[in-house]
C-alpha cells in the first residue's frame, strides 16, 4: 500500500482535517451531511432500509453529470466489486438495482468530477451483489479490469477500507441521530429513554476521527495523478537468432580396399599305405603224449 496512505488509524491522515457539518434528517432512513476542508466540499448521503422495504434512492439524490466519473463499489463482509459508469448518463434502471442493497453511501466530491457510490450487503440471503453483476452491462456500467483493481487496492481502496468506511459512517449517523433525539427532547422537555441513552454511550467515540481519516484517504486517491490504467508493458521483441553457417563436412576419401593375397593351395601329401609284410604263422609242434 502507498506509504502516504497507510498512517496509523489513530491519527488524522494528511494534516488539516475535514469539518463535518450537521446532517439533514428530513427523510426517513436517509441522512446527508458535508465534510468541508478549505475549498474542498464532500457531500455524503447515507441510506439504510427497513426490514421488509427497499432503499429509497432516487435519481435526484445524485448529481447526474455527463462528465462526472462514477465509481460504484458493491461489497459484503468478504467480497468487493468495482464498476465505472459508461459514457452515457446513468439511467433510471440502475436505481432499481441499487435499492436492493441493505445500505448505500454516496460520496460526492463536489469540486471535482468524481463520485463514489458504496453499495453494501450486511444480511444473509440478499442476492443484490450477484444481481448487480449480472445486470451491470445493461446498466451501462463496466467492471474494472484486473490491472485497475490492483491499482485501487494499492491505493488503499480494498475490502478492509470499504467495510471500515461503511461502519464509521453508520456509527457517525447513529451517534448523530441520538444527539438529535436528545436535542429535541431537551426542547420538548422530554427525557430520553434509558435504553436509548445506553446505546449512545456504547458507541465508539472515535467514529468522527475514523470517518475523517477515510474521507481524507479518498481525497488523496482522487488527487493521485496517475489513477489511470497502467500502460501495458510491450513484450520485448524476440531477437532473431543469427544464422549459423553450415560447415561443409570434409570429404572423406574412401579407404582403398586391399586385395587379399592369393594363397597357393598346398597339395595334400599322398599318404601311401605302408606295405605290411604278411606275418607267417608260427608252426606249433604238437607235443607227444606219453603212454601210461
Amino acid at each position: 500500500m502507498n506509504k502516504a496512505l497507510s498512517k496509523s488509524k489513530n491519527n488524522i491522515v494528511g494534516g488539516n482535517k475535514f469539518i463535518l457539518s450537521s446532517y439533514n434528517t428530513g427523510i426517513d432512513n436517509q441522512i446527508s451531511f458535508k465534510a468541508i476542508k478549505d475549498n474542498n466540499v464532500v457531500k455524503l448521503t447515507f441510506f439504510s432500509k427497513e426490514k421488509d422495504e427497499n432503499l429509497k434512492i432516487k435519481k435526484s439524490d445524485i448529481d447526474i453529470d455527463i462528465d462526472k466519473n462514477f465509481k460504484i463499489i458493491t461489497s459484503n463482509i468478504a467480497t468487493v466489486n468495482y464498476y465505472e459508469k459508461g459514457k452515457k448518463i446513468i439511467g433510471e434502471d440502475i436505481f432499481n438495482e441499487m435499492n436492493k442493497f441493505d445500505t448505500c453511501l454516496i460520496v460526492d466530491f463536489t469540486n471535482t468530477n468524481i463520485c463514489y457510490i458504496f453499495l453494501n450487503v450486511n444480511t444473509s440471503g440478499n442476492k443484490s451483489i450477484k444481481d448487480f453483476e449480472d445486470n451491470h452491462k445493461k446498466l451501462n456500467l463496466k467492471r474494472l479490469d484486473t490491472l485497475m483493481i490492483i491499482r485501487f487496492k494499492q491505493l488503499g481502496l480494498d475490502i478492509n477500507f470499504v467495510n471500515k468506511f461503511m461502519a464509521a459512517v453508520k456509527g457517525y449517523v447513529d451517534k448523530s441521530k441520538e444527539e438529535e433525539k436528545k436535542r429535541k427532547a431537551a426542547e420538548e422537555d422530554t427525557p430520553v429513554s434509558t435504553e436509548e441513552g445506553n446505546q449512545a454511550g456504547g458507541k465508539k467515540m472515535n467514529n468522527y476521527k475514523i470517518l475523517n481519516n477515510l474521507i481524507l484517504k479518498l481525497n488523496k486517491i482522487n488527487n493521485v495523478k496517475k489513477l489511470t490504467k497502467p500502460k501495458a508493458v510491450k513484450p520485448a521483441k524476440p531477437t532473431k537468432p543469427k544464422p549459423v553457417k553450415l560447415t561443409k563436412p570434409k570429404a572423406v576419401k574412401p579407404v582403398k580396399l586391399t586385395k587379399p593375397k592369393a594363397t597357393k593351395p598346398t597339395k595334400p601329401k599322398d599318404n601311401k599305405p605302408k606295405a605290411t609284410k604278411p606275418t607267417k604263422p608260427k608252426a606249433t609242434k604238437s607235443k607227444a603224449i606219453k603212454k601210461i
